[in-house]
C-alpha cells in the first residue's frame, strides 16, 4: 500500500497539540472513495438518489471512526415553497473539549454537486480528502489537545445551471445554516467563543492536476498583475507557463498564520512537482461596500463557495479556501459543457496530487 504524510493531516495534528503522531494517507483509499462513492451526480433535482446515498455513506463513515456524529436538518424557501437540506457534522473531541482551553479547528467540504454534472472533482475530491483526514486522525494512539470538527454541507452548488431551480439565493446556504443554527448557538452556551476557533478549512476541488502549459486559466489577468496579494501568485504561474500543477490557497491577510502553516506543511511533504499558490484577498469581511468594489467580480470568483459564507457570517474566524480552482483549470472537456458521463479521469498523477493535499 502506497502511503505518505498528508499536509492537511499534519496541520490538524500540529494544530491540535498531538505529540509525535505519524499520520499516513493511502492513495488506494482515496481512489476507492472517488470511484465507489463520489463518482456520480448528487443533486436535489437531477439525482436525489445519489445525493441520499452520499449522505448515508458520509454519516456512516464518520460513525465507523467512532466520532460524535450529528445530522442537521434545515429548510430553505423560494417563492413560497420549502426545500429541505441536510448538513452532516462529526466531532473528534480533544482533551480540552467543553473547557475554556479548547481551540477547535473545522474542516469542511460540500457534498451536493452542480446541476447534472459529474461528482468526482466537484466535490468528491474535497470529500475524499476530508474523510481520509478523519480516518487518519481518529486512528492515532494519542488523544489530541483540541477538538476537530468535520462538516459536509448541502446546498453549496451555485453554477449557472442551478440558478433557475436552486432555493439557495446566496453562495453556501448549507454552510450559512450550519453557522447560524448549529455552531453559533453551541458556542453561546459553551465555554469558548468564535475567537477560540483556530481556523476553518474549506476543501473544494482538489483533483485536477494538469501539467500542460496554459492549463491554468487566469480570469481578469490584467488585474492579477497589479493587485497586492495576487501579484506573487500571478508571477509564479507565469514563471511556470501557467501549468495546472498547484493547489491554490485563498485567504485574507487576517488568515496569514493559518495559510502559512498549511503551505509550509504542503511544501515539506515532498513531490515538489505539486506546488502551492497563495491568493490574498484585500478585505477582512464581505459587506455591501466590498461588493461595490470594481474588482469584486475577480474576488467573487475566488470566494464563490462556502468560504464566502464564513467571511460574511464570522469574519473573526481564520479561514482558508483550498482548491485547484475548479472551472479555472482546463481538463479533458470544457467545464461548462460537462455532462454526468464526463467524470474526471482519475490518473495516478491526480491521485498523488490529491494525496499531497
Amino acid at each position: 500500500m502506497t502511503k505518505m504524510i498528508l499536509p492537511l493531516i499534519v496541520l490538524l495534528v500540529s494544530a491540535t497539540g498531538m505529540d509525535a503522531a505519524e499520520p499516513e494517507s493511502s492513495k488506494e483509499n482515496l481512489r476507492s472513495l472517488l470511484t465507489d462513492h463520489f463518482a456520480t451526480p448528487r443533486h436535489h433535482v437531477t439525482n436525489v438518489t445519489g445525493l441520499e446515498a452520499a449522505r448515508v455513506f458520509i454519516y456512516n463513515t464518520f460513525k465507523s471512526y467512532h466520532m460524535q456524529v450529528g445530522r442537521h436538518d434545515f429548510t430553505l424557501e423560494k417563492n413560497g415553497e420549502t426545500f429541505p437540506g441536510v448538513n452532516l457534522f462529526a466531532l473528534w473531541p480533544g482533551r480540552y473539549f467543553l473547557t475554556p482551553g479548547d481551540q477547535p479547528i473545522i474542516v469542511t467540504a460540500h457534498y451536493e454537486t452542480p446541476w447534472d454534472m459529474p461528482g468526482v472533482e466537484d466535490n468528491g475530491s474535497g470529500l475524499a480528502a476530508m474523510l481520509e483526514a478523519a480516518r487518519v486522525l481518529t486512528s492515532q494512539k494519542c488523544i489530541q489537545d483540541y477538538t476537530v470538527v468535520f462538516t459536509a454541507f448541502d446546498f453549496s452548488a451555485n453554477f449557472e445551471r442551478d440558478a433557475q431551480i436552486s432555493p439557495c439565493q446566496k453562495v453556501g446556504c448549507g454552510c450559512r445554516k450550519f453557522l447560524d443554527e448549529i455552531l453559533l448557538p453551541f458556542l453561546s452556551i459553551s465555554a469558548i467563543t468564535t475567537e477560540n476557533i483556530q481556523g476553518m478549512l474549506v476543501l473544494d476541488g482538489l483533483l485536477n492536476y494538469n501539467n500542460t502549459p496554459g492549463a491554468q486559466r487566469i480570469p481578469y489577468e490584467q488585474y492579477f498583475q497589479t493587485i497586492p496579494g495576487f501579484v506573487d501568485g500571478y508571477n509564479a504561474a507565469l514563471a511556470d507557463n501557467f501549468r495546472g500543477n498547484s493547489i491554490v490557497v485563498v485567504s485574507r491577510e487576517f488568515d496569514s498564520p493559518l495559510a502559512d502553516a498549511f503551505t509550509t506543511k504542503f511544501n515539506q511533504a515532498g513531490n515538489p512537482q505539486f506546488k502551492t499558490v497563495s491568493l490574498q484577498m484585500p478585505f477582512y469581511n464581505i459587506t455591501e461596500q466590498t461588493q461595490q468594489d470594481p474588482l469584486w467580480p475577480l474576488y467573487a470568483g475566488f470566494t464563490d463557495t462556502d468560504i464566502r459564507a464564513i467571511y460574511e457570517a464570522i469574519p473573526e474566524v481564520k479561514a482558508l479556501f483550498i482548491t485547484d480552482t475548479i472551472n479555472n483549470r482546463y481538463r479533458e472537456k470544457d467545464w461548462f459543457s460537462l455532462t454526468p458521463d464526463d467524470a474526471m479521469t482519475i490518473t495516478d498523477d491526480r491521485l498523488s496530487f490529491l494525496k499531497k493535499t
